[in-house]
């Protein structure tokens, strides 16, 4: 079935072309110094020229320039063709319910869902013009005339072109057509880098949260929390009266999950923050909830299900996480033990019991406070401003920083760029920047990401499989447990 995207992408298209060949022959491209290259609408220009002659004047720096960006060009080619080799191979897995649509493939900004209009044609010219005026400048440098700049458009800027004299590049050492060559890639890659120094020091390092909480990663399905108007990306400031200050306040929560008679299942309020706006979400079931189960492990093969409250394991309470723990490091890696919870039925909650042997200490289920997996508040700026570090505790197993990278190059395609008003609204900026109005640092902040992305989107491709990677991460991951 043709999606709606796709169908719109082909519908502009189409139209586009007509529309440039019409004019074309009424002869009205031509005075625009227009024309049309199969479905392609070219602009050519002479303006320019004067500029990047200019610029190629210090000549000996552009050579050094030159000459290091062949080193930098050659190292980009083998981790891009190592990065299209992994996620070729990563594509196996995934199943095809989760493979791409036409129109996520289409970087036709508006078109494709994740590229907003107005960023992603700003990502397209910048990335153009820088591209192909490192092409001109370095032409120059070798002495070879520029008898043309231009434009090429498809809809949107879809590439620009410098013209050198190709009669001149044929006569040109080699060495200095290398250079030529490479320039546009080069600068495009040193742009990135310098942004994401911008953006992550000098932006997103001016960012934190205003009020301590915790912040809602994700809700499971089947879960409490599932069952309420809580979100993803808001912010627990209370539960049950207490004050949550962070993860540790609630891997500690002393509530009982039940009412006084152990018969029925206690619900709970819950204070939460989205962006400047509070709200109290009432009769949340409280308790320790089961979000995943590790196939071949003993709660697998109990028959045990995602979505279940723990209430006890050989009689003591688990209320909370540090409950948990401390009981299973009690155990013998082997022991059987006995589990007490909750699972739904139909409406209502039914306290059941089940008889397991540990495997090397494990159950090898994934917990989380009422079905939800958190972060500290200020874990998005935090991310942002050090994307290759998991928190304050130092180094950290390899997995956190693919963990965090893959989520810093996927904000796009996780909804979180450009930052929605909901997420801005829980932070507050300091420093140089903080005397910028809040809606002009966010747009700022938002364009250089996007200026940066396009060369980061090769990788993109990590999310399309990050989550059935995390399924198989035995241990922390986050504030994800196995236990």
């Amino acid at each position: 079935m043709i999606s709606s995207g796709f169908l719109l992408a082909l519908i502009l298209i189409v139209g586009f072309v007509g529309g440039m060949l019409i004019l074309e022959k009424l002869g009205l491209l031509e005075t625009l110094g227009m024309e049309m290259s199969g479905p392609l609408l070219m602009w050519k220009t002479k303006k320019g020229r004067n500029l990047i002659e200019r610029i190629a004047q210090k000549k000996r720096f552009w050579e050094i320039y030159g000459s290091i960006g062949l080193f930098v060009v050659g190292v980009a080619m083998i981790l891009i063709f190592l990065l299209v080799a992994f996620n070729a191979y990563m594509a196996t897995a995934i199943p095809a319910e989760h493979a791409p649509q036409a129109e996520e493939i289409l970087v036709i900004p508006g078109i494709n869902p994740f590229i907003p209009v107005g960023y992603g044609i700003l990502s397209l010219a910048v990335g153009i013009i820088v591209h192909e005026f490192s092409h001109g400048i370095l032409s120059r440098v070798a002495d070879v005339d520029i008898k043309s700049l231009g434009l090429i458009f498809l809809v949107v800027p879809l590439g620009a072109f410098v013209e050198p004299d190709e009669d001149q590049i044929e006569k040109t050492e080699r060495i200095k057509r290398d250079r030529m060559f490479a320039a546009g890639a080069t600068s495009n890659i040193i742009l990135a880098i310098v942004l994401v120094l911008i953006f992550s020091t000098l932006f997103m390092g001016s960012v934190s949260a205003e009020e301590d909480g915790v912040m809602i990663r994700r809700i499971y399905e089947g879960t409490p929390a599932a069952e309420t108007d809580m979100q993803s990306y808001e912010q627990i400031v209370e539960i049950d009266g207490k004050d949550i200050t962070g993860i540790s306040d609630i891997e500690s929560l002393d509530i009982n999950i039940t009412e006084t008679n152990e018969e029925t299942l206690r619900k709970i309020d819950v204070r939460i923050r989205r962006g400047k706006d509070y709200r109290t979400v009432e009769n949340v079931s409280a308790g320790l909830v089961v979000i995943g189960i590790l196939e071949g492990f003993p709660a697998h093969n109990a028959g045990l299900e995602p979505g279940i409250i723990l209430h006890q394991i050989d009689n003591e309470p688990v209320r909370n996480r540090n409950d948990l723990s401390s009981i299973l490091k009690e155990k013998d890696e082997e022991q059987e033990i006995k589990l007490t919870y909750w699972q739904k039925n139909n409406s209502d909650y039914e306290r059941k019991h089940i008889n397991l042997t540990l495997e090397d200490g494990f159950m090898g289920i994934n917990m989380g406070y009422f079905g939800i997996v958190y972060e500290d508040a200020d874990w998005f700026p935090n991310l942002l401003s050090r994307p290759l570090t998991a928190g304050e505790t130092g180094l950290q197993p390899m997995r956190f920083y693919f963990q965090n990278a893959a989520t810093y190059i996927s904000l796009p395609l996780l909804g979180l760029s450009p930052v929605p008003e909901e997420i801005t609204g829980l932070y507050e900026i300091s420093g140089p920047l903080s005397v910028l109005p809040t809606n002009v640092f966010w747009i700022l902040a938002n364009s250089i990401y996007w200026i940066f992305w396009p060369f980061q989107r090769i990788t993109s491709g990590a999310t399309r499989w990050r989550s059935s990677f995390q399924r198989r991460i035995r241990g922390t991951y986050g504030t994800i447990r196995t236990w």
